[in-house]
């Protein structure tokens, strides 16, 4: 009896191993099985991908330097670096001149104004000097604010706010009957050309890598010529009444016309991308491709991807170690360069007209209302009238720019663009 339990214990624990072995056998097979088909489904996925024109380069990757048109996903810089300077590329310079041509016509009739003025009402030279600085000062201002408006709503908003302000408040400056209410009104004024610098910005988004820094000496022309015009406007009305309320409303209508042709002003692919507007981007791209009668690349546009690991730029990352000295450099050239423009473009017209910088007592003694016994008279700016021969003098020295500004371009043509072709065939 014992035995016979013992026996059939014995089998049924055989039978239990034989059962627990054969289903571990057959989900064997079946793993084995499941394996096979997901490495046969991703071996299928990854030809699929190797084939498909769709296939993106992975977001961690440095993208390759070299220029090719044969890849299925293209990038944005390579599309204009290859597309070169053409037509389109024209059409941008003369649209960004032209808004350039505005803002110079608003800063350059500050040369003039006082002068205009002083016959109209009695100003002291401080309040002439407040007029002009606070309209530099309120460029600082107006700069970061355009800036901030035009990398994150776009470059043709940003100078379309710029013009509709600078038109707004420097055509009502023609209007004011007070050099109090002129300087209120010229603050604005300055706050709008803190968006001056856009321009330079929406031309060179459209340049290839190589050209970029010609963008400024072919706006050059336009500043000069901006100044031209006003001379000459100033030339032509000599000796009607209170001119200078004329004067300014035209110095503003070039922002006016600007304003109304903004509609048609071609909207940065660059932004486009950034913005998460692919589709816009690329009709840019081949706007700009059939006007420059080159041949678009195969694929589609790489979409721009953030990083998000990566904060926003900060004001102090440009006074990091590695940006440090770079940051401080620019600056100083900055500074240099316009204290020495604006120096000699507000001093030239005074020593034009009065042969010195220095206001004497007989200089002022024609000053409306001026009492000759009081000691402010030193204080008021003189009233005298610029004179047709003075204003020829002041067109032959503007004209001058025009010799600086081509040779400026030439040199850059031939020696910048030659180190900027040497450093782009360097990273290939």
């Amino acid at each position: 009896m014992f035995w016979r339990r013992k026996k059939d214990n014995s089998e049924s624990e055989t039978k239990t191993t034989e059962d627990v072995e054969g289903n571990t056998d057959k989900e064997t097979t079946e793993e084995k099985v499941v394996n096979d088909a997901e490495n046969s489904e991703t071996k299928s996925n990854d030809n699929k991908e190797s084939v498909s024109c769709d296939k993106e380069e992975n977001e961690n990757e440095v993208p390759p330097t070299k220029i090719s048109y044969t890849g299925c996903v293209y990038d944005i810089d390579n599309v204009i670096d290859e597309g070169g300077f053409g037509k389109y590329q024209w059409m941008v310079t003369f649209l960004g001149g032209m808004i350039w041509f505005a803002a110079a016509s608003q800063i350059m009739i500050l040369t003039l104004i006082g002068d205009l003025i002083a016959c109209t009402w009695n100003i002291y030279r401080s309040q002439n000097a407040l007029l002009f600085s606070v309209v530099f000062f309120c460029m600082s201002i107006g700069s970061p604010i355009f800036g901030y408006i035009g990398d994150n709503y776009g470059r043709k908003k940003s100078i379309g706010l710029y013009l509709l302000i600078q038109f707004s408040f420097g055509a009502g400056s023609a209007a004011a009957n007070s050099i109090h209410t002129m300087i209120f009104l010229m603050a604005f004024v300055g706050l709008s050309l803190g968006g001056e610098g856009q321009i330079i910005a929406y031309v060179c988004e459209f340049y290839p890598v190589k050209d970029r820094g010609i963008a400024g000496f072919y706006t050059a022309y336009f500043w000069t010529a901006a100044t031209l015009f006003l001379l000459f406007i100033c030339w032509g009305t000599i000796g009607v009444e209170e001119n200078w309320r004329g004067i300014l409303f035209i110095a503003a209508l070039p922002a006016l016309i600007n304003l109304l042709f903004i509609k048609w002003y071609p909207e940065s692919p660059r932004y486009f991308l950034i913005s998460e507007q692919p589709e816009k981007a690329t009709k840019r791209l081949e706007e700009m491709a059939s006007m420059n009668k080159v041949k678009m690349p195969e694929g589609r546009l790489k979409p721009y991807k953030k990083d998000r690991s990566e904060e926003s730029g900060h004001f102090l990352d440009l006074f990091k170690p590695e940006r440090r000295w770079s940051t401080v450099l620019k600056c100083f050239l900055w500074f240099s360069t316009t204290f020495t423009y604006y120096a000699y473009a507000l001093i030239t017209p005074m020593i034009i007209k009065n042969g010195t910088i220095h206001f004497s007592k007989e200089m002022l003694v024609t000053t409306i209302a001026a009492d000759n016994s009081s000691g402010v008279l030193m204080n008021l700016f003189p009233c005298n009238q610029f004179t047709s021969q003075n204003y020829k003098d002041l067109s032959w020295i503007t004209s001058s720019e025009f010799l600086g500004s081509v040779t400026k371009t030439i040199v850059k043509s031939h020696v910048g663009n030659a180190e900027a072709k040497n450093k782009i065939t360097n990273q290939k």
